[in-house]
């Protein structure tokens, strides 16, 4: 997954020094302050549903599990995933295209 990324986040924000932990709202505020994006336009991935997926969505944000994720990733969006996502590895793939 790493490999997908940028060298450097565009945003860090760690719990501890946050004073918040997953799955309050705060903290998924705080990362999309932190992009200057709205909840909408962020997607969020891990493997702790409760954390990862249902805490973002709480806040109306993009979330998916990272098995998930990786697997589309590697063969495209699932039937399940949400058209926000579908065009975000669309245009994933197209940026790494020669």
């Amino acid at each position: 997954m790493l490999d997908w990324l940028p060298d450097q986040p565009d945003a860090l924000v760690l719990s501890f020094r946050a004073g918040l932990r997953k799955p309050q709202q705060q903290i998924y505020r705080l990362v999309c302050s932190e992009l200057r994006l709205q909840p909408c336009e962020v997607l969020f991935t891990g493997d702790d549903l409760e954390a990862d997926v249902f805490g973002p969505g709480a806040i109306d944000a993009l979330a998916m599990p990272i098995e998930e994720f990786e697997s589309s990733l590697s063969s495209g969006p699932s039937f399940f995933a949400p058209s926000e996502v579908t065009d975000l590895f669309d245009r994933i793939s197209a940026s790494k295209a020669p």
